[in-house]
């Protein structure tokens, strides 16, 4: 299998791919930070790609348990587990993974974890199916913020439009320009002028004077991120209006695509991005 599902995909140093099993030791994964794949086993189709800022070998471990338990892993830290756990039982799948270790601080490691996402969604045209937390239509679905209902099987008429990806951002200009990843940007204004941003879901992007990119988002209304948002004085906010698109899900991926793009040029991530006080 080439491409995503190489040993060299994206110039990192993959490991083979290995079988997710109950009691597998993972003697082979490193202890220390990296990203991971999982794909379905034996087939061109990624279930998941994911980060550990702290140790592979055991986010990992517990990334196995959960995706394996009898019990639907409601609650759990890992939003990977969740998904994959849904989609195995809905679809009868078994998962292999592969992992790269990275000795790389917590916010080049997500950067590079967006970049992955965006290569991805490059060649399959949509998103891994248990990234952005994607549970199988036919499961109860989960909420951004971890909470949602319960484990149940659910009808087609109630499985939300938002479980659908979109094809991803490609490629064109810089951050700076008003066309950037073929969007119409805004000219963009200083954080401190009077002129407010529209009441409507999109993406936005923070430069500074020279038009560097400092950080980028989405928001189902930008006009009251603005109003809450203080890190940014004097910056210049630039949106892109996406006014067909409820779903955060899908503002998420398409936040990532830009995230990833800028990493695929700079190697590192926007200067404000991934912060302590990134929310």
């Amino acid at each position: 299998m080439l491409g995503p599902f190489s040993l060299d995909w994206c110039g990192v140093d993959w490991s083979d791919w290995f079988p997710i099993v109950k009691r597998r030791k993972l003697k082979e994964i490193s202890r220390g930070p990296g990203v991971y794949r999982v794909r379905v086993a034996g087939q061109p189709e990624m279930a998941y790609i994911g980060y550990s800022a702290s140790s592979l070998r055991k986010h990992l471990s517990s990334l196995t348990k959960l995706t394996l338990g009898d019990q639907v892993p409601w609650g759990e830290r890992h939003t990977a587990s969740l998904a994959l756990w849904t989609h195995r039982k809905g679809n009868e799948l078994d998962y292999e993974f592969s992992a790269s270790a990275a000795e790389l601080d917590e916010r080049q490691l997500k950067a590079r974890w967006c970049h992955l996402l965006w290569q991805y969604r490059l060649w399959k045209r949509e998103s891994p199916f248990g990234n952005f937390a994607r549970l199988h239509p036919e499961y109860g679905d989960v909420h951004m913020d971890g909470t949602g209902t319960e484990g149940r099987r659910i009808s087609e008429v109630e499985a939300v439009a938002d479980l659908m990806s979109l094809p991803p951002l490609e490629s064109l200009g810089e951050p700076s320009d008003d066309y950037w990843m073929r969007l119409m940007w805004s000219s963009g204004a200083p954080d401190d002028s009077e002129e407010g941003l529209p009441e409507q879901p999109g993406l936005f992007k923070v430069l500074d004077e020279g038009g560097q990119l400092l950080y980028v988002g989405e928001s189902e209304n930008l006009a009251e991120w603005s109003e809450k948002e203080s890190r940014f004085p004097g910056a210049r906010i630039s949106y892109s209006l996406l006014p067909d698109i409820r779903s955060r899900r899908q503002r998420l991926e398409l936040s990532t695509d830009l995230i990833g793009a800028f990493h695929a040029t700079s190697k590192g991530c926007p200067k404000l991005q991934f912060t302590a006080s990134d929310g």
